[in-house]
């Protein structure tokens, strides 16, 4: 596995996808580390998720599987960033 920092900013759009949340998270995960209610605490949506998947996948080349779309793999960066090594390693 190669090291590559995780952005959760692309383009034109400030953030992940179009998604007002999607830029929100962008700065959350930028400003609290510690932040582990993104999903729970409604700070990010269904569609986010669908948004992040997608972007990972473009720019990780990492399949999330539909098992792993669960509530505990993106309710932090930390989470998330954990989710895509462990994907990027199997």
């Amino acid at each position: 596995m190669s090291e590559r920092p995780i952005a959760f900013v692309t383009g034109g759009s400030g953030g992940l996808g179009k998604s007002g949340n999607a830029r929100q998270l962008a700065a959350l995960a930028g400003r609290q580390r510690l932040h582990t209610d993104l999903v729970d605490g409604k700070i990010i949506d269904s569609f986010d998720i669908v948004s992040i998947i997608s972007e990972i996948n473009d720019e990780y080349d990492v399949v999330i599987p539909a098992e792993e779309i669960v509530p505990d793999n993106f309710n932090s960066a930390q989470a998330l960033y954990e989710l895509i090594v462990r994907l990027e390693d199997e």
